[in-house]
């Protein structure tokens, strides 16, 4: 969602004379540009500077983040239990997770500012591209390795 809406705000700032080809060529550069470039390099490509700026600009990824950052406490808790019988993380948590929300509420800037957000949207941005290219390869391997092994079963006593 957030870069389908980085994407609408870069297209909205067009001139309206634009054509509709260059209207495409220019929204499948900007996607492209997102795929591109890490997290931390977004706000230094003017097309997603303005978006990024703005407080808010992160709420479509709240969600999700805090279901993870409740998952990541969870399991540090458990293993400080498990370790020592107490956490610190359960006294914290709720305080840690508010700090979160709000940051993601915030600015861009202030976001990529805390080391651990930073570590998500980097693995994030990451994983994309790998996740593309195990697909791709599935597509182009996965119907050879599908005969290959029902040839092995049929052949098989």
């Amino acid at each position: 969602m957030l870069q389908n809406d980085l994407v609408a705000h870069a297209l909205s700032d067009l001139d309206a004379s634009w054509p509709p080809s260059a209207r495409r060529v220019f929204e499948l550069s900007a996607r492209q540009l997102l795929l591109d470039k890490a997290p931390s390099e977004l706000l230094a490509q003017p097309v997603f500077a303005a978006y990024l700026d703005r407080p808010g600009c992160l709420r479509p990824l709240l969600p999700a983040a805090i279901k993870w950052l409740e998952a990541h406490t969870a399991v540090l808790e458990r293993w400080d239990i498990e370790r020592s019988g107490a956490s610190d993380v359960s006294t914290g948590k709720h305080a840690y997770l508010a700090e979160m929300a709000t940051l993601l509420g915030g600015r861009y800037d202030q976001a990529l500012g805390n080391a651990t957000l930073l570590k998500i949207f980097n693995a994030l941005h990451e994983e994309g591209p790998a996740l593309r290219e195990r697909e791709a390869m599935y597509r182009a391997s996965g119907p050879h390795w599908a005969a290959w092994i029902q040839g092995l079963s049929q052949g098989a006593p």
